[in-house]
């Protein structure tokens, strides 16, 4: 496994475990209770963190490769030069169909896949069986699905178009400190 995905995955799992920490802070906070850490639901979260993040590394690697978010801008021909005589041009300019293909594509299929695992691997750490796993699928999946909307989407855009692809999942993984804190307390029932 590459250095990249060691390291974004455990920055990825120290976030989440901090996520899941204030996520139970909030919570008792809430129902004005003490606050005792739960640490195998921290555990779970962070183990969750580890198996999911280096296939949403490989994730966004594929997206990138099959529509990268730069094209070459043709070289200018100087009018004084051969026409074989090109000026050589590393410029490159945002690839907006290329981009919007990546968004898409991720905010559909990989949204729905990330959402469905998410919630089958926390139904199966809370001891459920398939069937009950199913029933958690098809009760968490739309309102899970729709909360993100509020977050993903723009955040998307900007990783597309504005952050390296090696850095998308740490920019994701920051900005889902607020993501899995909500994610944490819709695991806690």
């Amino acid at each position: 496994m590459s250095s990249s995905i060691v390291n974004g995955t455990l920055q990825a799992a120290v976030l989440n475990a901090t996520s899941n920490i204030l996520a139970q802070v909030i919570k008792a906070y809430r129902e004005d209770t003490v606050l005792t850490l739960d640490f195998v639901r921290i555990f779970q979260f962070v183990l969750f963190t580890i198996l999911n993040c280096p296939p949403n590394m490989l994730w966004q690697d594929y997206l990138e490769r099959q529509f990268p978010r730069f094209t070459p801008i043709e070289p200018k021909r100087d009018r004084q030069l051969k026409r074989d005589d090109i000026s050589a041009s590393s410029d490159q300019r945002l690839d907006v169909g290329n981009t919007l293909k990546k968004f898409l594509i991720d905010q559909t299929l990989g949204a729905a896949v990330n959402t469905v695992i998410f919630v089958a691997v926390m139904g199966g750490f809370k001891g459920l069986n398939v069937a009950e796993i199913a029933q958690e699928v098809q009760r968490n999946f739309w309102p899970i699905t729709v909360a993100g909307l509020k977050v993903w989407p723009l955040f998307s855009l900007l990783a597309f178009t504005v952050i390296p692809v090696d850095r998308r999942v740490l920019a994701g993984s920051l900005v889902g400190v607020g993501w899995s804190i909500y994610l944490s307390l819709v695991a806690a029932g």
